[in-house]
């Protein structure tokens, strides 16, 4: 029998980060990714969520959920998230745009998603919401060495 792998919070980070960018690493995703860290400094999580929920784009909301299902399994957020809905996630916000009534069905649910997220994080307090920005900013460290070192044109 296999001996426990034991992790410190920054290899748990980084072996999730690496999961996260292998499948989706892309100059644009990099980018965005290396970005993010002074949003959550200047505007604060929420916002920087609420930026990347909006501007509705592939790779917006690929970070998006990788933070957002990041913070899940840390147990900062009410929600748990299954593997299942994050696999559903990632299909549905690959919806192609052509067939206009299935991406309007994935707006939809993406948005039940997103509001579901930022009613959990209204009702945290102050201290709740500081550790979710400081765990935020942690995974978001080891996804933009990745990200950039993994993207692909």
């Amino acid at each position: 029998m296999e001996a426990a792998k034991l992790q410190t919070m920054d290899q748990r980070r980084a072996e999730y980060a690496w999961e996260c960018v292998k499948r989706h690493a892309s100059k644009d995703y990099a980018n965005l990714a290396k970005s993010m860290p002074a949003m959550v400094m200047t505007s604060g999580l929420m916002p920087t969520l609420a930026f990347l929920h909006g501007k509705g784009e592939a790779e917006h909301h690929t970070l998006l959920g990788h933070i957002v299902f990041w913070l899940s399994r840390q147990g900062i957020l009410e929600k748990e998230i299954s593997e299942k809905e994050t696999a559903y996630w990632e299909s549905i916000r690959a919806v192609d745009s052509k067939n206009r009534r299935e991406r309007e069905e994935a707006e939809m649910v993406l948005a039940a998603f997103f509001r579901e997220i930022m009613d959990d994080f209204h009702g945290r307090s102050s201290l709740e919401y500081q550790r979710a920005t400081e765990e935020a900013l942690a995974i978001l460290k080891w996804i933009r060495h990745f990200a950039d070192a993994a993207k692909t044109e």
